[in-house]
């Protein structure tokens, strides 16, 4: 499964609506507020569906290293009832070039890679986060809703305290 797949087939629920996570990383400018509250939930999410699928990685493992070692004492018992002698590189090449033992790799590859995908989402969640952070600064330093924003008022704060200190009471 490539990774446009993947993340296609995954929605997550955000509100009221359901989100594929191949469009999860869209930043617009008039849902910034709502991104940001919404950022450690998603990020919650995706970090349960990443240890869904480490344990799907960990069992397919588990299951290639049941299969191999399943073929080795098959073919251990072949050579000792044939009285054969045979090395362990021999034995092995035997296991990895049977089509269960590939299959058993096959299944753990694509586990591996899915479970890679997900550590992969959740750094880049981490990087959106910084990034609805700075735009979100950004979009309040242009209406002029922070502190940031005091260097252009400065004159004016000045001129209007020094007519307030020299006011006749």
């Amino acid at each position: 499964m490539d990774i446009r797949t993947l993340l296609s087939t995954e929605v997550i629920q955000i509100g009221n609506k359901e989100v594929s996570l191949l469009n999860l990383f869209d930043i617009k400018e008039e849902t910034v507020s709502e991104d940001m509250m919404k950022q450690a939930a998603i990020y919650a999410h995706i970090g349960m569906l990443k240890v869904k699928y480490e344990i799907k990685r960990d069992r397919a493992k588990q299951k290639k290293d049941e299969e191999y070692a399943a073929l080795d004492l098959a073919w251990r018992e072949k050579y000792v009832v044939n009285d054969w002698k045979i090395t362990e590189a021999a034995i092995k090449s035997e296991i990895i070039t049977t089509d269960s033992y590939g299959e058993a790799q096959e299944r753990l590859n694509i586990s591996e890679e899915q479970f890679s995908i997900f550590e992969i989402l959740t750094k880049s969640l981490e990087m959106r986060a910084n990034m609805l952070q700075s735009v979100g600064a950004f979009l309040r330093m242009e209406q002029g809703m922070t502190g940031m924003n005091t260097k252009m008022y400065e004159d004016q704060i000045t001129t209007l305290k020094n007519k307030l200190r020299n006011k006749p009471s």
